[in-house]
This record gives structure tokens, sequence and C-alpha cells, in this order.
């Protein structure tokens, strides 16, 4: 069977906030849309992936309950300043994954000396979406290749990348899909294309 082929634009940059330079996702007409999602910091050098997700929701809704997990201490904290730089210096490990923390008491215990990081955080978030219409396993194939590049970089990029996700890649019985990759920014360690 011969091999199929998409090409996949990521749009941004696009914030929670919204700012005069990067949109919020709930008020962009591509909020509206599904597909994947780049979580990034801007670097001089471009904009580093921290996070690869898709979503079968609205990128709107999801992001919506992204935010809930990120200022509920859901997810990661990390120092801000450190972060802006590529840097992950933990302030709260979230309620997920193996290195979780104990308990939710304690992030509310913590509140008050978290949520000026929250919020910065809320802040320095930059988001890169790629509207998909295709079935979810295509979807899952996508992020689980992309994040997998992502992983295998050497320094930076791939040390910034969020540990503990699980993601579902291509099986051995399933077609090989060759997936091109634009973006009008330059985004670290994304290639031209991949085979998912």
């Amino acid at each position: 069977m011969s091999a199929r082929s998409l090409l996949i634009e990521f749009e941004g940059p696009f914030t929670w906030p919204g700012t005069n330079l990067a949109p919020s996702i709930f008020t962009a007409e591509v909020g509206k849309e599904s597909g994947l999602c780049l979580w990034t910091v801007r670097l001089d050098e471009g904009s580093l992936i921290y996070y690869v997700g898709e979503t079968g929701r609205s990128f709107a809704q999801r992001m919506l309950e992204h935010y809930r997990e990120h200022a509920s201490g859901g997810y990661h904290l990390y120092e801000p300043r450190e972060f802006s730089h590529g840097r992950k210096v933990a302030l709260w490990h979230g309620l997920y994954g193996p290195d979780r923390e104990e308990s939710v008491i304690a992030f509310i215990r913590r509140f008050k000396e978290l949520s000026p990081a929250i919020a910065e955080l809320a802040d320095l978030y930059q988001f890169y979406v790629a509207p998909l219409r295709c079935e979810k396993r295509l979807r899952e194939r996508i992020e689980a290749a992309l994040a997998g590049h992502l992983y295998e970089q050497p320094g930076i990029v791939g040390e910034f990348q969020d540990s503990g996700i699980r993601y579902h890649g291509r099986s051995a019985d399933e077609d090989a899909v060759q997936a091109g990759i634009r973006c009008t920014t330059h985004l670290l360690g994304v290639p031209e294309f991949l085979w998912v």
C-alpha cells in the first residue's frame, strides 16, 4: 500500500490572557478548531517546546481545561525566570506522574507562595496550534512522533520536554503516514517532516 501524506501547519503564538503580539486562544478564530497544540516559551533563537498535545475538542475548550489544572496545582510549576531561559527549576511537581506531590492539601497550604509563579507562567506560555481534520488515532500518532522526535534531540530541546506523558505512537500493523510540518515561527527542534 502506498504511504499517505498530510501537511501540519502551526499557527501562533497564542496565550491564555492575550497580548498585543499573541492573542488569547480563547478569542482567536482558530480556537474553535481541534488538532495539535504546542506549549512553548520564546527564546532568542526561536520557540522552545515544553509540551506536545492533541485534542478532538476545540483548542479553546482544551486550553481552558489546561489552565484550570495549571492554576489549581495539577501541573508542574517552575521558577518563571529560569523557565523563560529554558531551564526547569521545579517549585511544585503537580498531582500527576511519578514525581507527583503527595496531595492537593500541600498546594493549598503553599498557594500564597506559589500564586506569583502561577500568574507569571500563565503570561509566559505561548501556544501554537495546528488544526487537523482527521481521526483521533492519526492525531495521537502525530503527537507521539513529534514528542518522540523532540525527546531525542540533544541539549535544551530534548531536556525541556515535559516528562511522564504517555504517548501512543504508530503500531507495527499501522501504515506509515508522512507528515510535513510548517510554521511561520522557528520552532526549535521541529523537523520539516516526520513519518508517523
